[in-house]
């Protein structure tokens, strides 16, 4: 991570988020409430996410709250999925801005395609909610934050 202001950082207090959840649409949709809270209480039952109190918040302000919202697929009827937004801004800057950057690591399309074509069988999978399932460390775990 490269080096926060801390100026910047301080004036996102948890009792002055500079973002909220998406309360406005939540509120008009009680089903789509109800299953975005579901989904929310899921992420920590299966481990992917813990409450951290308000009152737990570090307080040298080096703390960053996600924005996140809903969003609900016609191929997934039922189904909301929860999106971050890593490059919402917040004065001037967004977590994407202040993270390091490392090489790209996903595969060329036409070397796996090439590459599906060796041999007589292929596999392919998908592993869910995989993004949830990277370990954070402790000391970076306050930048991502949501309410």
């Amino acid at each position: 991570m490269k080096t926060w202001d801390a100026e910047l950082v301080q004036q996102q207090t948890p009792r002055n988020p500079p973002f909220v959840t998406p309360a406005t649409r939540l509120k008009k949709d009680d089903e789509l409430r109800k299953r975005y809270v579901e989904t929310m209480e899921g992420y920590v039952q299966k481990g992917y996410a813990k409450r951290a109190p308000i009152s737990e918040a570090p307080e040298t302000g080096k703390v960053w709250y996600l924005p996140h919202h809903p969003v609900l697929s016609d191929k997934k009827p039922g189904k909301v999925r929860v999106v971050f937004d890593c490059a919402a801004k917040y004065g001037g800057t967004s977590l994407n801005e202040q993270l390091l950057h490392g090489p790209d690591l996903s595969c060329n399309l036409v070397g796996v395609l090439c590459r599906f074509r060796q041999s007589q069988v292929a596999i392919v999978l998908d592993i869910e909610c995989m993004f949830y399932q990277v370990n954070v460390r402790d000391q970076d775990r306050d930048y991502l934050r949501f309410l």
